[in-house]
């Protein structure tokens, strides 16, 4: 069995061919050991350009050969885990998890997709068990027997693992003008590095010189019409192929895939139950009509409209816009200090109008990022762009100077053109911005929750924005307690006087509403 092998995904996508790379993990349990890539510049005697079909004719046998062309199905039952790279409390995580329970038929020769999936996670009491089915563009989402038509975004993503698949990764290589790149040493072992674009989306395959199985597959991929995953541009998905097993009719498959996103494991699967099928019941695939006739939700999430409209005052001076996430502003005689930079680009490019318009002959002199979380920061590069101050925990540089650079060339934003150096108003303690109205005071949270958020104060209103940290429920009950603990440690330790609390997720409340809540837990 191939040892699986661990690469660093930033240092993959920025990787000099003929250079010799030494990939160490920053955290000791993460990555256990170095793992050398030496990246060798190969002389064409050892693989030609028109030897690349024979090549792939060889991973075709390894494979199982003819044995494939009886097979138009893929059913297999496999157990997993997923890691939302979204949700943590550090953007290097650990990351909230979700543990995987699927049944999935998949179509071998087309796009069609049958996936049904309990997940298990420690926020959820219950098990949650989803429904997916794509066929072709076409496909829908089910809890239980409510059927919805699935995202856009949704779609691509069941495309997308459908193309992970090595048997669909084989025949995009074998149909296109593949090319051989160069010979690749993936720790002591041979390997045959193959290109080629396919609509626009760039593969890469290495093939195992000895065996003829692919390894891993690296995979462009921008995704404007997700929410997480728009904010990272255009990224290399890296997915690693190891148990490989043999199955009846001479097949092999591999049992485990790991797939990396953003530079982190994002899913890992483990397959316990396969099998190669010449037919299935197509029913799996059926789309209802009701479904077919909804109307197709493409969303760019850089064209979601800023709800301008719902504006409120919280108190004299200090505006929020709610929404899928707040955003908001605060008014000085000197400039406007915005609050948060949520969704996109485009949300940030509305907002900023939108206090141009209502206040002309002010500038905004600075910006309040108040998380590390992406909701709080998936706007953030408008502002690098325009040079304005962002004010962020200390801690939060790091991931602010890699979202700069970030490559959204497929769709520039104003940063992608300018190119600009990131203003930073870092805090690690508490920062004063004086005004005769509308006085302003950025507090880190220094909490177990909050250690990378910061809170902002307005004394003269008795107001408080608490970032993430006060979350009402429908139900008027608050998410998880531990928040409010931290929010109320923040206010006691500063001796703040609140009247009214506010957040990235909640609208205004009475303070007495969170002290009331602490009291009931006691």
């Amino acid at each position: 069995m191939a040892a699986t092998r661990k690469l660093n995904q930033l240092q993959i996508e920025k990787a000099n061919p003929r250079a010799v790379i030494n990939v160490r993990s920053s955290k000791p349990n993460a990555m256990r050991k170095l793992i050398p890539i030496v990246l060798l510049v190969v002389a064409p005697v050892l693989v030609k350009g028109q030897d690349v079909k024979s090549m792939l004719e060889k991973t075709a046998e390894a494979y199982g050969g003819k044995a494939w062309e009886k097979v138009n199905y893929i059913r297999m039952h496999h157990i997993g885990h997923q890691h939302w790279l979204e949700q943590s409390e550090n953007p290097e995580g650990p990351f909230i998890t979700s543990y995987t329970d699927t049944e999935e038929i998949r179509s071998t020769k087309g796009l069609k997709l049958y996936q049904k999936t309990e997940s298990k996670m420690g926020q959820s009491p219950e098990p949650n068990t989803l429904v997916y089915v794509q066929n072709d563009s076409l496909g829908y989402m089910a809890f239980g027997d409510r059927k919805m038509p699935s995202p856009y975004s949704y779609g691509e993503e069941n495309i997308r693992w459908l193309t992970y698949g090595p048997e669909h990764l084989l025949t995009l290589a074998r149909t296109s003008a593949t090319r051989f790149d160069q010979k690749v040493d993936l720790e002591g072992v041979n390997h045959y590095q193959l290109s080629f674009t396919v609509a626009k989306t760039s593969y890469k395959i290495f093939i195992n010189a000895s065996t003829f199985l692919i390894s891993e597959a690296w995979i462009d991929t921008y995704s404007p019409n997700e929410f997480f995953f728009s904010l990272w541009g255009k990224f290399t998905t890296r997915i690693q192929y190891t148990l490989y097993a043999l199955h009846k009719g001479n097949i092999v498959y591999p049992e485990q895939w790991d797939v990396y996103r953003a530079g982190h494991l994002w899913k890992k699967i483990s397959v316990n139950n396969i099998e190669f099928l010449e037919a299935t019941d197509e029913s799996a695939f059926t789309v209802p009509d009701e479904i077919k006739k909804a109307p197709l939700n493409k969303r760019n999430v850089n064209g979601i409209k800023l709800p301008v409209d719902q504006a409120i005052e919280v108190a004299k001076g200090i505006f929020v816009i709610p929404g899928n996430w707040f955003a908001g502003w605060a008014e000085q005689a000197d400039g406007i200090v915005v609050i948060e930079a949520p969704i996109s680009s485009g949300y940030s490019v509305q907002l900023m109008n939108e206090v141009k318009k209502r206040y002309p002959a002010k500038k905004i002199k600075g910006v309040v990022v108040s998380s590390d979380a992406w909701p709080h920061l998936a706007g953030v590069r408008e502002y690098f762009a325009a040079s304005i101050p962002v004010y962020t925990n200390k801690l939060n540089k790091p991931i602010l100077d890699r979202i700069s650079v970030v490559d959204h060339s497929p769709a520039p934003d104003h940063q992608q053109v300018k190119k600009a150096k990131p203003v930073y108003a870092l805090v690690d303690k508490v920062v004063s911005l004086d005004d005769k109205n509308v006085p302003i005071q950025i507090i880190p949270v220094q909490g177990e929750g909050g250690e990378r958020m910061v809170a902002v104060y307005f004394p003269k209103q008795k107001v408080l924005y608490a970032s993430d940290l006060v979350q009402q429920m429908r139900d008027k009950s608050f998410f998880f307690i531990e928040y409010l603990s931290e929010v109320k440690a923040v206010v006691d330790r500063h001796k703040l006087d609140v009247e009214t609390v506010y957040a990235m997720h909640t609208r205004p409340v009475a303070w007495k509403d969170i002290t009331a809540a602490l009291d009931q837990n006691k």
